[in-house]
């Protein structure tokens, strides 16, 4: 068996009638993992099976970024984890916006600022909608008097504008095919925006200026630099 490498997080606390031990386990350290593992491994070739993988990275790319700017801003805040039981109650960071907003108060660098920014609220914008199982809807349209045929949009404007998006990063190409297999969460769209998001996550864990992020830091380190 290869050899692992694990974070322990313990916190050791006092009430007045209890000696406490906290154990925490960052959810978004064994998400990136997976992925990472995932994104090193042979794919079935089924389209059908790429596309479903696409959809998954998706929304643990996002719920791992998630995860990240949560700890980043806990850590900041609260010296001990049971400050932070209550305190991020108080503080209701429901949602990638509020979360932002929060972030962007407390430190000097703002989240708009970090490398690959604009992928990421693309992603964001691609998982919102893909988390409520909003049906992907794609439309042509051919002039009856000319015959003059457009390139394929997307009905719905979040999903239009991810679809402009990744057309400008040359991820994808204008199409006048409609085709419910080159959708917009295909494997190689996933892996893009994985790599996207480990260029912002490091952007951002590296020049972050809370003095308590090094064990956030020391985790995200250990993520991406295991080999399978």
């Amino acid at each position: 068996m290869d050899n692992e490498t694990f974070q322990i997080n313990v916190s050791l606390d006092k009430t007045e009638s209890h000696y406490l031990s906290i154990v925490k386990t960052r959810l978004w350290s064994f998400q990136l993992m997976s992925l990472n593992w995932l994104n090193r491994s042979h794919i079935s070739s089924s389209t059908n099976v790429q596309n479903g993988l696409g959809l998954i990275i998706i929304n643990t790319l996002a719920t791992s970024i998630e995860g990240i700017i949560t700890d980043l801003i806990a850590e900041h805040l609260f010296d001990k984890d049971l400050e932070r039981i209550d305190g991020m109650k108080d503080l209701k960071l429901i949602g990638w916006q509020k979360k932002k907003n929060k972030y962007n108060n407390l430190f000097h660098k703002k989240i708009e600022d970090y490398k690959s920014y604009e992928t990421i609220e693309n992603l964001f914008s691609l998982r919102n909608s893909i988390s409520h199982g909003e049906t992907h809807l794609e439309i042509d349209r051919r002039e009856i008097a000319t015959g003059i045929k457009s390139t394929i949009q997307s009905l719905g404007e979040s999903y239009q504008n991810v679809r402009q998006f990744l057309i400008a990063k040359q991820i994808i190409e204008e199409t006048e095919i409609s085709s419910n297999a080159k959708v917009l969460w295909t494997l190689d769209i996933a892996r893009f925006f994985f790599r996207e998001t480990l260029q912002f996550l490091t952007s951002v864990i590296t020049e972050n200026e809370s003095p308590n992020k090094m064990g956030i830091q020391a985790e995200f380190q250990t993520v991406i630099s295991n080999k399978y």
